[in-house]
């Protein structure tokens, strides 16, 4: 089990740290001065603010001995091309040598335990439309339903909304990839990880976390 916490105002320059370099990782298809722009006092600011006035939404963070290595959060949605979903997992990010493993999984059932807790039935997920980790969401049971050029301080990329109205179907099939990785021993598989090769558990969203 991984110690997956609530995060705190002081978790803020260590899942800034984590975010920035998961962007330049895993998203060179970005336009470089998007890139540029998300760097790490842009990511500072922002989640210290989130931390700050967390309103309907929660922020986890992954602890590992070196310190925070992953965080996720989860909103409210207010995305009016999602107008069906109560909430928004609206962010997941592992460094490297945490992917692939059960920590991912267990994260996301702590989002769907948030999601369940403010008595949402659906949630709405975003991701880049050239992310090939976004066919895990159908993997797991959520629709594709928008697809949609997303502009940020003037550069563009096309994402798309996933959808998910039956949270008990997806937490099942979760909780069974946390049994499948576990059975293939995935922390010892992981510790051969290719940096090219691997991508992270990612949830964008297309409103807010920019």
């Amino acid at each position: 089990m991984y110690n997956i916490r609530i995060a705190e105002t002081q978790d803020a320059e260590a899942i800034a740290r984590v975010h920035v370099r998961c962007w330049r990782e895993c998203y060179p298809y970005l336009p470089s001065g998007l890139l540029e722009l998300r760097n790490y006092d842009f990511r500072a600011r922002q989640w210290a603010s989130k931390l700050d006035h967390p309103a309907n939404g929660a922020t986890y963070v992954l602890d590992a001995p070196q310190g925070v290595v992953g965080f996720a959060h989860v909103c409210k949605n207010e995305d009016p091309e999602m107008p069906l979903a109560d909430g928004e997992l609206h962010a997941c990010y592992f460094l490297p040598e945490f992917r692939r493993l059960p920590a991912g999984p267990q994260m996301m059932l702590t989002l769907l335990d948030y999601v369940e807790a403010k008595s949402w039935s659906s949630f709405c997920v975003w991701a880049w439309k050239k992310n090939p980790i976004r066919r895990t969401y159908a993997a797991i049971g959520l629709r594709p339903v928008v697809r949609r050029d997303r502009h940020i301080e003037g550069f563009q990329a096309s994402e798309i909304g996933y959808y998910c109205d039956d949270i008990s179907k997806i937490r099942t099939r979760v909780e069974k990839s946390i049994t499948q990785l576990e059975r293939r021993g995935g922390q010892v598989r992981n510790r051969q990880y290719s940096q090219d090769r691997l991508r992270p558990i990612f949830l964008h969203s297309g409103r807010g976390q920019q």
